[in-house]
């Protein structure tokens, strides 16, 4: 699963992809399946992206992805 994921990060640089790959590469989680269920379980409001607790940073975040949150909001709206 690392591989992949590693090989994921280096195709995505950049994107809001390589952000969520490279924080379940560096989670304190062995295997990264393990981080992306208590990620779809618990979300970032539980505290476990630690770059993401404060507004401010959540907002800088948003502001880097404007684009590619809004892509993915439209495609959602759009099903």
């Amino acid at each position: 699963m690392r591989k992949e994921l590693e090989k994921l990060l280096e195709e995505n640089q950049g994107t809001i992809v390589a952000e969520v790959i490279q924080e379940a590469l560096d989670s304190r989680f062995e295997n990264p399946i393990q981080f992306f269920e208590d990620l779809f379980q618990h979300g970032c409001q539980s505290g476990m992206i630690s770059s993401l607790i404060r507004y401010t940073d959540t907002h800088k975040f948003y502001d880097k992805y404007y684009n590619e949150i809004e892509d993915i909001r439209y495609e959602l709206q759009e099903e």
